[in-house]
């Protein structure tokens, strides 16, 4: 037997159904998409800088307690606190803390050599002269060979007269 075949070639081929369709342009856009996506994180991963050296400065009151800081001082009398760095950076690093009264220059503690992941703490103690409310007291964080300074911390108090002793 011999069998007849159509050897037609413009013989119409089935039709796509729309859905399939659009399901494969969904997904060659998602590829395209997810594509674009990793070559963004390779190139951000190559060319990304260093991970910052996080420094953490802090003040603790006279007992240790990141609260209750003094807030009103006799002019002429001492008040402490106690200032506390940890170096997170990979190296040993040298500080200074300096403190201002009022943007004025008051001392300058340090060199404070710490190690990598050391944390230190001292105490400093201020003794305001001129009398005033709302007196900024600055204390402020610098790494040696490093600009502009790290950190800075303010406390701000009443500076009283003698005859208005706390």
């Amino acid at each position: 037997m011999i069998s007849e075949t159509n050897t037609d070639i413009n013989t119409p081929l089935p039709e796509k159904p729309v859905k399939s369709g659009l399901i494969s342009k969904l997904l060659s856009i998602f590829l395209i998409i997810t594509i674009f996506a990793a070559l963004a994180a390779i190139i951000w991963i190559i060319n990304r800088s260093p991970q910052e050296e996080i420094i953490e400065f802090y003040l603790l009151n006279t007992e240790g307690k990141a609260y209750d800081y003094p807030t009103e001082v006799q002019a002429g009398s001492e008040f402490s606190v106690i200032a506390g760095i940890i170096n997170n950076g990979p190296d040993e690093a040298a500080f200074h803390i300096e403190t201002a009264i009022n943007e004025e220059s008051y001392s300058d503690i340090g060199p404070i050599n710490i190690k990598h992941i050391e944390k230190h703490e001292v105490t400093i103690s201020i003794s305001p002269s001129d009398q005033g409310e709302h007196q900024k007291v600055e204390f402020i964080l610098i790494q040696e060979g490093k600009e502009p300074p790290l950190h800075s911390l303010v406390l701000w108090i009443d500076v009283t007269g003698p005859d208005n002793a706390p």
